[in-house]
């Protein structure tokens, strides 16, 4: 009565085995967040570039951002600038990768 019962799972093997990196695994995985980190830091740097071009090209059309309505005219204005171009470049994406698909 004291038999144990042996039920191989592979999922559950697979599971603990990823459970229990290799020194080697950490590494690489430290090494992709700390380019994913780059890789982000480098977004934001070229977002607030953006930003500030926006900024210039909004005060040379319509003065100064000194008030609220102001800056909510600037915000509706790069958010338009944003969804017109992600509506392209999503125009764009999609063209090629039927193009590539047929290909």
């Amino acid at each position: 009565m004291n038999e144990r019962i042996k039920i191989k799972i592979p999922e559950a093997e697979e599971f603990f085995e990823t459970m229990n990196p290799k020194k080697d695994d950490i590494k690489i995985e430290f090494l992709g967040r700390i380019v994913t980190i780059i890789i982000a830091g480098l977004g934001l740097i070229t977002a607030l570039a953006w930003d500030e071009a926006f900024r210039d090209i909004f005060v040379k059309l319509f003065g100064n951002l000194n008030s609220f309505n102001d800056k909510l005219g600037y915000a509706i204005f790069v958010t338009g600038i944003a969804v017109v171009g992600s509506i392209i470049l999503g125009r764009i994406f999609i063209k090629k990768k039927r193009k590539a698909k047929h290909d």
